[in-house]
Protein backbone atom coordinates (compact mmCIF):
# COMPACT_ATOMS: atom_id res chain seq x y z
CA UNK A 1 0.00 0.00 0.00
CA UNK A 2 1.28 3.53 -0.89
CA UNK A 3 3.06 5.63 2.02
CA UNK A 4 1.72 9.48 2.50
CA UNK A 5 2.86 12.29 4.96
CA UNK A 6 0.64 12.43 8.06
CA UNK A 7 0.95 15.08 10.53
CA UNK A 8 1.33 13.30 13.86
CA UNK A 9 1.60 16.76 15.85
CA UNK A 10 0.42 20.18 15.31
CA UNK A 11 -0.61 23.08 17.24
CA UNK A 12 -1.76 26.54 16.54
CA UNK A 13 0.35 29.61 17.41
CA UNK A 14 -0.53 32.68 19.60
CA UNK A 15 1.52 35.86 19.92
CA UNK A 16 2.77 36.54 23.26
CA UNK A 17 3.29 40.16 22.59
CA UNK A 18 5.82 41.91 23.99
CA UNK A 19 6.86 39.19 26.08
CA UNK A 20 9.65 37.76 24.36
CA UNK A 21 10.86 33.96 26.18
CA UNK A 22 14.78 33.94 25.91
CA UNK A 23 15.70 30.29 24.48
CA UNK A 24 18.98 31.62 22.68
CA UNK A 25 21.71 29.34 23.44
CA UNK A 26 19.25 26.66 25.01
CA UNK A 27 18.07 23.22 23.69
CA UNK A 28 14.79 22.27 23.80
CA UNK A 29 13.05 19.00 24.22
CA UNK A 30 9.18 18.47 23.25
CA UNK A 31 8.08 14.86 23.86
CA UNK A 32 5.48 13.81 21.50
CA UNK A 33 3.64 10.41 22.16
CA UNK A 34 3.10 8.72 18.24
CA UNK A 35 1.22 5.96 17.80
CA UNK A 36 2.15 5.61 13.90
CA UNK A 37 4.69 3.67 12.44
CA UNK A 38 6.88 5.25 9.32
CA UNK A 39 10.27 5.22 7.14
CA UNK A 40 10.75 9.49 6.95
CA UNK A 41 10.12 12.07 8.99
CA UNK A 42 10.00 16.07 8.97
CA UNK A 43 9.28 19.18 10.78
CA UNK A 44 8.04 22.70 10.08
CA UNK A 45 8.83 25.55 12.50
CA UNK A 46 6.77 28.52 12.68
CA UNK A 47 7.29 32.47 13.82
CA UNK A 48 4.11 33.22 12.75
CA UNK A 49 3.71 36.47 15.10
CA UNK A 50 7.36 37.36 15.69
CA UNK A 51 8.59 40.17 14.20
CA UNK A 52 12.47 39.33 13.87
CA UNK A 53 13.95 35.68 12.55
CA UNK A 54 14.27 33.21 15.37
CA UNK A 55 17.86 31.37 14.50
CA UNK A 56 17.82 27.71 14.38
CA UNK A 57 21.46 26.24 15.04
CA UNK A 58 20.38 22.41 14.86
CA UNK A 59 17.47 20.62 15.19
CA UNK A 60 17.44 16.37 16.05
CA UNK A 61 14.88 13.53 16.57
CA UNK A 62 15.17 10.24 18.46
CA UNK A 63 12.90 7.80 19.98
CA UNK A 64 13.32 8.40 24.02
CA UNK A 65 10.92 7.97 27.26
CA UNK A 66 7.65 9.44 28.29
CA UNK A 67 10.27 12.02 30.50
CA UNK A 68 12.38 12.68 27.33
CA UNK A 69 15.61 10.42 27.98
CA UNK A 70 16.63 9.28 24.45
CA UNK A 71 17.02 5.19 23.88
CA UNK A 72 18.48 5.32 20.63
CA UNK A 73 20.85 7.77 18.33
CA UNK A 74 19.61 11.10 17.40
CA UNK A 75 19.45 12.19 13.64
CA UNK A 76 19.58 15.49 12.39
CA UNK A 77 17.23 17.65 10.20
CA UNK A 78 18.36 19.60 8.28
CA UNK A 79 16.82 22.74 5.96
CA UNK A 80 17.38 23.01 2.31
CA UNK A 81 20.41 21.23 3.16
CA UNK A 82 21.97 23.22 5.95
CA UNK A 83 21.57 21.94 9.63
CA UNK A 84 20.95 25.56 10.08
CA UNK A 85 17.94 28.08 9.17
CA UNK A 86 16.43 30.94 10.17
CA UNK A 87 12.25 30.75 10.70
CA UNK A 88 11.53 33.98 9.01
CA UNK A 89 9.38 36.88 10.87
CA UNK A 90 5.60 35.66 10.31
CA UNK A 91 6.27 33.06 8.47
CA UNK A 92 7.19 29.34 8.75
CA UNK A 93 9.81 27.10 7.26
CA UNK A 94 9.14 23.24 6.82
CA UNK A 95 12.37 20.52 7.11
CA UNK A 96 14.07 18.47 4.59
CA UNK A 97 13.03 14.41 4.84
CA UNK A 98 14.89 12.41 7.23
CA UNK A 99 14.92 9.20 5.80
CA UNK A 100 14.61 6.17 8.79
CA UNK A 101 12.51 4.02 10.51
CA UNK A 102 9.72 5.60 12.93
CA UNK A 103 8.67 3.61 15.18
CA UNK A 104 5.27 3.82 17.77
CA UNK A 105 6.35 5.68 20.95
CA UNK A 106 7.58 8.68 22.47
CA UNK A 107 9.74 10.59 20.15
CA UNK A 108 11.88 13.79 20.95
CA UNK A 109 12.50 16.78 18.89
CA UNK A 110 15.68 19.04 19.74
CA UNK A 111 15.73 22.01 18.79
CA UNK A 112 19.31 24.06 19.80
CA UNK A 113 17.78 28.24 19.53
CA UNK A 114 20.81 30.37 18.05
CA UNK A 115 22.34 32.95 19.92
CA UNK A 116 20.00 36.06 21.10
CA UNK A 117 16.48 33.64 20.26
CA UNK A 118 13.62 35.27 21.38
CA UNK A 119 10.18 33.59 20.96
CA UNK A 120 6.87 35.38 20.80
CA UNK A 121 4.89 32.91 19.03
CA UNK A 122 4.15 29.97 20.87
CA UNK A 123 1.73 27.62 22.73
CA UNK A 124 1.02 25.62 25.61
CA UNK A 125 -0.11 22.03 25.44
CA UNK A 126 0.50 18.67 27.56
CA UNK A 127 3.14 17.48 26.09
CA UNK A 128 6.52 17.99 27.35
CA UNK A 129 8.72 20.30 27.56
CA UNK A 130 12.47 20.07 28.61
CA UNK A 131 14.68 23.35 28.20
CA UNK A 132 18.45 23.05 28.84
CA UNK A 133 21.26 24.77 30.15
CA UNK A 134 23.05 26.80 27.76
CA UNK A 135 24.45 24.72 25.31
CA UNK A 136 23.61 21.97 22.58
CA UNK A 137 22.18 19.01 23.90
CA UNK A 138 20.62 17.77 20.71
CA UNK A 139 22.77 14.54 21.10
CA UNK A 140 22.25 14.44 24.91
CA UNK A 141 20.74 11.39 26.09
CA UNK A 142 19.09 13.52 28.81
CA UNK A 143 19.40 16.71 31.01
CA UNK A 144 17.49 18.44 33.75
CA UNK A 145 15.19 21.44 33.39
CA UNK A 146 17.30 24.92 33.89
CA UNK A 147 15.80 27.32 35.67
CA UNK A 148 13.62 29.82 33.99
CA UNK A 149 10.63 32.42 35.13
CA UNK A 150 8.41 30.52 32.97
CA UNK A 151 8.72 27.64 35.18
CA UNK A 152 7.84 29.15 38.08
CA UNK A 153 4.36 31.11 36.26
CA UNK A 154 2.99 28.04 34.96
CA UNK A 155 3.45 25.51 37.94
CA UNK A 156 2.09 28.50 39.81
CA UNK A 157 -0.77 29.28 37.31
CA UNK A 158 -2.03 25.38 37.09
CA UNK A 159 -1.54 25.02 41.18
CA UNK A 160 -5.10 27.09 41.29
CA UNK A 161 -6.43 24.45 39.00
CA UNK A 162 -7.29 20.40 39.39
CA UNK A 163 -5.26 20.02 36.38
CA UNK A 164 -1.94 19.01 35.10
CA UNK A 165 0.74 21.39 34.13
CA UNK A 166 1.00 22.32 30.16
CA UNK A 167 3.96 23.71 29.04
CA UNK A 168 4.89 26.32 26.48
CA UNK A 169 5.97 25.01 23.27
CA UNK A 170 8.49 26.89 21.43
CA UNK A 171 8.65 26.91 17.66
CA UNK A 172 7.50 23.58 16.56
CA UNK A 173 4.32 23.60 14.29
CA UNK A 174 4.05 20.24 13.41
CA UNK A 175 5.40 16.50 13.05
CA UNK A 176 5.09 14.68 10.44
CA UNK A 177 6.04 10.84 8.89
CA UNK A 178 5.66 9.00 5.84
CA UNK A 179 3.35 5.99 7.02
CA UNK A 180 0.89 3.84 5.29
CA UNK A 181 -1.96 6.07 3.48
CA UNK A 182 -4.72 4.48 5.62
CA UNK A 183 -3.20 6.05 8.80
CA UNK A 184 -4.85 9.27 9.14
CA UNK A 185 -5.28 11.61 11.72
CA UNK A 186 -8.18 13.61 13.34
CA UNK A 187 -8.30 17.49 13.94
CA UNK A 188 -9.31 18.87 17.42
CA UNK A 189 -10.37 22.54 16.45
CA UNK A 190 -11.15 24.71 20.03
CA UNK A 191 -10.86 26.67 23.12
CA UNK A 192 -9.12 26.35 26.21
CA UNK A 193 -11.41 23.46 27.05
CA UNK A 194 -9.79 21.24 24.93
CA UNK A 195 -6.07 23.46 24.36
CA UNK A 196 -5.42 22.48 28.13
CA UNK A 197 -8.09 19.96 28.60
CA UNK A 198 -6.76 16.11 28.11
CA UNK A 199 -10.04 14.63 25.85
CA UNK A 200 -7.63 15.52 22.87
CA UNK A 201 -4.91 13.20 24.08
CA UNK A 202 -7.72 10.43 25.34
CA UNK A 203 -9.54 10.45 22.43
CA UNK A 204 -5.54 9.60 20.62
CA UNK A 205 -5.87 6.62 22.93
CA UNK A 206 -9.28 5.20 22.11
CA UNK A 207 -8.85 5.82 18.33
CA UNK A 208 -5.09 4.63 18.03
CA UNK A 209 -4.64 7.00 15.83
CA UNK A 210 -2.96 10.76 15.75
CA UNK A 211 -5.66 13.63 17.38
CA UNK A 212 -3.93 16.82 16.94
CA UNK A 213 -4.94 19.80 19.26
CA UNK A 214 -5.46 23.00 16.96
CA UNK A 215 -6.38 24.89 19.74
CA UNK A 216 -6.27 28.15 21.83
CA UNK A 217 -7.30 29.70 24.83
CA UNK A 218 -10.10 32.43 24.66
CA UNK A 219 -10.09 31.66 20.77
CA UNK A 220 -13.17 32.76 19.18
CA UNK A 221 -15.37 31.72 16.79
CA UNK A 222 -16.48 35.20 15.25
CA UNK A 223 -13.38 37.51 16.39
CA UNK A 224 -9.89 38.22 16.65
CA UNK A 225 -8.50 38.43 19.56
CA UNK A 226 -7.13 42.33 20.07
CA UNK A 227 -3.74 43.29 20.40
CA UNK A 228 -4.57 44.70 24.19
CA UNK A 229 -3.14 45.25 26.78
CA UNK A 230 -1.32 42.33 28.69
CA UNK A 231 -3.30 40.09 26.63
CA UNK A 232 -1.71 41.00 22.90
CA UNK A 233 -2.73 38.29 20.69
CA UNK A 234 -2.85 35.44 22.99
CA UNK A 235 -6.37 34.52 21.86
CA UNK A 236 -5.11 34.40 17.85
CA UNK A 237 -7.48 34.92 15.05
CA UNK A 238 -10.94 34.01 15.24
CA UNK A 239 -11.41 29.95 14.21
CA UNK A 240 -13.26 30.87 10.71
CA UNK A 241 -9.76 32.83 9.75
CA UNK A 242 -7.09 30.59 10.86
CA UNK A 243 -9.35 27.35 10.08
CA UNK A 244 -7.52 26.93 6.14
CA UNK A 245 -4.11 27.18 8.09
CA UNK A 246 -4.86 25.26 10.89
CA UNK A 247 -6.77 22.86 10.07
CA UNK A 248 -6.94 22.55 6.09
CA UNK A 249 -3.86 22.51 5.83
CA UNK A 250 -3.33 19.32 7.98
CA UNK A 251 -1.58 16.31 5.90
CA UNK A 252 -3.89 13.10 5.77
CA UNK A 253 -6.92 14.21 8.13
CA UNK A 254 -9.53 12.33 7.96
CA UNK A 255 -12.47 14.53 10.39
CA UNK A 256 -12.19 17.77 12.47
CA UNK A 257 -14.05 17.93 15.83
CA UNK A 258 -15.46 21.13 16.64
CA UNK A 259 -15.72 22.98 20.12
CA UNK A 260 -15.84 26.37 20.05
CA UNK A 261 -18.16 29.56 20.89
CA UNK A 262 -18.14 29.38 24.61
CA UNK A 263 -16.09 32.71 24.60
CA UNK A 264 -18.31 34.49 21.89
CA UNK A 265 -20.87 34.23 24.45
CA UNK A 266 -18.52 35.41 26.89
CA UNK A 267 -15.76 37.14 26.15
CA UNK A 268 -17.24 40.85 25.12
CA UNK A 269 -17.33 43.45 27.85
CA UNK A 270 -14.64 41.67 29.59
CA UNK A 271 -10.89 42.60 29.17
CA UNK A 272 -10.68 40.26 26.64
CA UNK A 273 -12.97 41.90 23.97
CA UNK A 274 -15.07 45.55 23.61
CA UNK A 275 -18.89 44.45 24.39
CA UNK A 276 -19.69 45.94 21.17
CA UNK A 277 -19.00 42.62 19.85
CA UNK A 278 -21.76 40.65 21.39
CA UNK A 279 -22.98 37.83 19.04
CA UNK A 280 -26.68 36.33 19.28
CA UNK A 281 -26.92 32.13 19.26
CA UNK A 282 -28.43 32.78 15.43
CA UNK A 283 -24.81 34.13 14.65
CA UNK A 284 -22.74 31.66 16.65
CA UNK A 285 -25.17 29.01 14.52
CA UNK A 286 -24.30 30.58 11.31
CA UNK A 287 -20.38 31.02 11.79
CA UNK A 288 -20.75 27.35 12.63
CA UNK A 289 -22.75 26.51 10.00
CA UNK A 290 -19.75 27.92 7.52
CA UNK A 291 -16.81 25.78 9.30
CA UNK A 292 -19.28 22.75 8.26
CA UNK A 293 -19.19 24.17 4.94
CA UNK A 294 -15.29 24.88 4.49
CA UNK A 295 -14.82 21.25 5.95
CA UNK A 296 -17.07 19.69 3.80
CA UNK A 297 -15.72 21.43 0.97
CA UNK A 298 -12.14 20.02 1.31
CA UNK A 299 -13.68 16.71 1.81
CA UNK A 300 -13.20 16.82 5.86
CA UNK A 301 -15.95 15.03 7.96
CA UNK A 302 -16.92 17.55 10.92
CA UNK A 303 -17.90 16.90 14.63
CA UNK A 304 -19.34 19.37 16.51
CA UNK A 305 -19.08 19.45 20.37
CA UNK A 306 -21.53 20.70 22.58
CA UNK A 307 -21.18 24.04 24.78
CA UNK A 308 -20.49 22.48 28.80
CA UNK A 309 -21.73 24.55 31.48
CA UNK A 310 -20.24 28.05 32.82
CA UNK A 311 -22.92 29.40 35.59
CA UNK A 312 -20.43 30.41 38.26
CA UNK A 313 -18.07 31.69 35.96
CA UNK A 314 -18.26 35.40 34.89
CA UNK A 315 -20.47 34.63 31.88
CA UNK A 316 -22.27 32.50 33.88
CA UNK A 317 -24.31 35.83 35.01
CA UNK A 318 -24.16 38.02 31.88
CA UNK A 319 -27.86 38.26 30.63
CA UNK A 320 -28.81 36.01 28.39
CA UNK A 321 -25.91 33.83 28.01
CA UNK A 322 -27.40 30.07 29.54
CA UNK A 323 -30.25 30.79 26.85
CA UNK A 324 -27.25 31.26 23.95
CA UNK A 325 -25.60 28.51 25.25
CA UNK A 326 -29.24 26.58 25.37
CA UNK A 327 -29.87 27.63 21.90
CA UNK A 328 -26.44 26.59 20.55
CA UNK A 329 -26.69 23.09 22.07
CA UNK A 330 -30.06 22.41 20.88
CA UNK A 331 -29.06 23.25 17.45
CA UNK A 332 -25.85 21.04 17.65
CA UNK A 333 -28.64 18.32 18.57
CA UNK A 334 -30.63 18.27 15.63
CA UNK A 335 -29.18 19.63 12.99
CA UNK A 336 -28.20 17.17 10.12
CA UNK A 337 -25.35 19.69 8.88
CA UNK A 338 -22.65 17.80 10.78
CA UNK A 339 -21.34 14.29 10.40
CA UNK A 340 -22.12 14.02 14.20
CA UNK A 341 -21.79 15.30 17.44
CA UNK A 342 -20.41 14.48 20.87
CA UNK A 343 -22.33 16.06 23.95
CA UNK A 344 -19.99 17.59 26.21
CA UNK A 345 -22.41 19.26 27.97
CA UNK A 346 -24.32 16.32 28.94
CA UNK A 347 -21.27 14.37 29.94
CA UNK A 348 -20.15 17.16 33.05
CA UNK A 349 -23.17 18.89 33.86
CA UNK A 350 -24.90 18.47 37.26
CA UNK A 351 -27.88 16.85 36.69
CA UNK A 352 -29.61 18.25 39.42
CA UNK A 353 -28.45 21.84 38.40
CA UNK A 354 -27.80 21.55 34.88
CA UNK A 355 -26.69 25.17 34.19
CA UNK A 356 -23.45 24.17 36.37
CA UNK A 357 -20.72 21.68 35.83
CA UNK A 358 -20.68 18.76 38.32
CA UNK A 359 -18.28 19.49 41.18
CA UNK A 360 -16.44 16.62 40.90
CA UNK A 361 -16.14 17.57 37.59
CA UNK A 362 -15.33 21.04 38.14
CA UNK A 363 -11.45 22.57 38.15
CA UNK A 364 -12.59 25.18 40.02
CA UNK A 365 -13.51 28.36 37.97
CA UNK A 366 -16.53 26.68 37.14
CA UNK A 367 -16.16 27.39 33.28
CA UNK A 368 -13.37 24.66 33.09
CA UNK A 369 -13.51 21.07 33.74
CA UNK A 370 -10.94 19.28 35.76
CA UNK A 371 -8.83 16.69 34.11
CA UNK A 372 -11.15 13.95 35.55
CA UNK A 373 -14.00 16.22 34.18
CA UNK A 374 -12.05 16.36 30.75
CA UNK A 375 -11.34 12.70 30.34
CA UNK A 376 -14.79 12.03 31.08
CA UNK A 377 -15.93 13.80 28.19
CA UNK A 378 -13.29 11.52 25.95
CA UNK A 379 -14.49 8.46 27.67
CA UNK A 380 -18.19 9.42 27.00
CA UNK A 381 -17.85 9.74 22.83
CA UNK A 382 -18.95 7.52 20.55
CA UNK A 383 -15.94 6.76 18.26
CA UNK A 384 -18.03 4.60 15.90
CA UNK A 385 -18.42 6.86 13.52
CA UNK A 386 -14.53 8.24 13.80
CA UNK A 387 -13.62 4.54 13.18
CA UNK A 388 -15.21 4.27 10.14
CA UNK A 389 -13.80 7.07 9.07
CA UNK A 390 -9.88 5.88 10.10
CA UNK A 391 -10.65 2.25 8.47
CA UNK A 392 -11.68 3.67 5.19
Amino acid sequence: MENTWTDIFALSQFGTGRTKIPYGGRTARIVINNCLQGSAIKITLANRYGKHNVPIDKATFAPCDKDGTLIDLPKTFTFAGSENTQIKAYSAIESDSAEGTIKAGYLAINLLFGKGARINSANMLRERVILSPKGDYTQAESFADANRLTDKLITSAFKLLQVDRCDIIPALESVSISTLAKNKCIVAFGDSITQGGVWSYRLAERLAAPVLNLSIAGNRLLYDCKSLPIIHNIFGKSALKRFEQDVLSRQNAAAVIVALSTNDIGAPGSPAAPKSESVSAEQIIKGLKLLAEKAKAASLAVFFCTLSPFQGYRMGYLSGSEQKRQQVNKWIRTTDEHDGYFDFDQSIRDTKEPTIILPKYDSGDHLHPADNGSLKMANDMDISSLQKLLNK
